[in-house]
């Protein structure tokens, strides 16, 4: 949202994107991008940012790769409504990075003005504009696993 705000331009519902017969590009989140392949072909400008190489990532004409949940540092909330930590369980593979990196890194070459360095300052972002986020808690951090094995001296 603060990338489409900063260039003026307007965020839709995914399923409202095969709608909108002016559409001439689509900046998209995830491999679930509601168009056809050959509508995608069309756009003046398609960049996917996922964490597989499936569905329209294809026919995009600029695919970036982005860690999963499980190789990242951040927060998920439940279906209660809890706000759960999250922490890498292994580096994410090849050059993909941190979703919110991309889009950092994708609005400074768009001269949108982000400046988050880290997952926790995006969570105080989303605090400040997601109003049921307002008293959510960023938790702590998790501590070093040291396993020792019976027998051992380390």
């Amino acid at each position: 949202e603060a990338i489409a705000s900063a260039l003026g331009l307007a965020i839709e519902p995914a399923d409202h994107l095969a709608t909108h017969a002016d559409l001439r590009a689509v900046v998209a989140l995830g491999e679930e991008v509601l168009l056809s392949a050959e509508r995608m072909r069309g756009l003046l400008a398609s960049v996917i940012l996922a964490t597989h190489e499936r569905g329209p990532v294809g026919d995009a004409a600029i695919a970036l790769p982005i860690a999963a949940w499980a190789e990242v540092a951040g927060t998920i909330t439940n279906r209660q409504g809890r706000v759960q930590r999250l922490h890498p369980a292994l580096p994410p593979p090849g050059h993909a990075l941190a979703g919110w990196q991309v889009v950092v890194r994708l609005g400074q070459a768009l001269a949108a003005k982000l400046a988050w360095s880290s997952a926790e300052e995006v969570f105080t972002a989303m605090k400040g504009a997601v109003p049921s986020a307002a008293g959510a808690v960023w938790g702590r951090s998790a501590r070093k696993v040291q396993l020792r094995f019976a027998g051992s001296r380390g």
